[in-house]
């Protein structure tokens, strides 16, 4: 009866699993490198930004109004607000290649990126530091608006911010760790198409058909099978030096080919399921006469 091999549904699932996490630790990756550690970056600058502007104005309000000690500290909270009005003038100066024109065009341009309500903190905060700049004859105190803004939305901004760590070079060496998983995708593609295509049979005349030819019963010269029992590989030869591997963790019903051929070539090592031929211990069984003989010597001896 002819055998006809095919792809085990193990190595298949195997394969299937390997690409599956590739593809999935790859793009992973690539999300966390382009999005999530860029958008990690920018809520951690941003929560640098409320912490300079809070610690301005708790240093500020300590001098009197307009004193050089609270001008410097209100500078360096302006500063850090510079810091964050700057890339965000840069792109809409851009846009316009001339001035900057907060028209409906730059805040759309500001939310497709998620930009809009930080732009407006950091008006927000620039207005209060100018509020907190002018000068408070006879000490007067700061408005209801400048506490609501310093009590509501200073601190509420720097709590949302806290925890955010800033991204290491280490969580970006990762990420690339993970991208490179995405090389091996079209590389273990390419190599379970090429499984699923390769076919070996045995005719019942015992040639065999092989991707690439076809050897006849009598051109095989004989059966590598040193790495039969450890690895299931076989190499059938034949007269002509060709070797003919076969994959029995790769390719179903390989066994029984080779088990057909091993047996044909060596019977005395191989069986036909491809198994080693293990040597009978002799037993040696003793004659009928031995008894009688055992009871004589008795006689004799007494």
């Amino acid at each position: 009866m002819a055998v006809t091999t095919r792809p085990r549904t193990r190595f298949v699932a195997q394969r299937l699993f390997a690409i599956a996490i590739c593809l999935v630790l790859g793009l992973w990756g690539v999300y966390d490198y382009v999005y999530k550690i860029p958008a990690r970056q920018a809520l951690a600058d941003r929560g640098e930004v409320y912490r300079a502007v809070k610690h301005a104005i708790d240093d500020a309000v300590q001098y009197p109004a307009g004193s050089p000690e609270a001008m410097t500290a209100l500078a360096q909270g302006g500063a850090a607000i510079r810091s964050g009005l700057e890339p965000l003038i840069a792109s809409g100066r851009e846009r316009d290649s001339s001035t900057v024109t907060l028209d409906q065009a730059f805040f759309e341009e500001l939310r497709s990126r998620n930009e809009d309500q930080w732009f407006r903190d950091l008006l927000l905060m620039d207005a209060a530091l100018a509020e907190l700049a002018r000068q408070r004859p006879g000490g007067q105190p700061l408005s209801e608006d400048f506490d609501r803004f310093y009590q509501e939305f200073l601190k509420d901004r720097i709590d949302r911010t806290g925890a955010i760590s800033r991204p290491s070079d280490f969580d970006r060496l990762i990420q690339w760790a993970f991208i490179l998983c995405l090389p091996f995708v079209p590389f273990l593609v390419i190599g379970l198409i090429a499984v699923l295509r390769v076919r070996y049979r045995l005719e019942e005349d015992g040639t065999l058909h092989y991707p690439g030819g076809t050897l006849a019963a009598q051109n095989v010269a004989g059966v590598d099978m040193t790495r039969w029992m450890s690895k299931s590989i076989a190499e059938v030869i034949a007269s002509d030096g060709r070797r003919i591997r076969l994959d029995d963790f790769v390719h179903q019903h390989a066994d029984a080919i080779v088990g057909a051929i091993a047996h044909r070539v060596q019977p005395d090592l191989w069986t036909p399921e491809a198994r080693p031929v293990k040597p009978q211990d002799a037993v040696e069984t003793p004659s009928a006469a031995a008894p009688a003989e055992l009871e004589e010597s008795r006689k004799a001896a007494g």
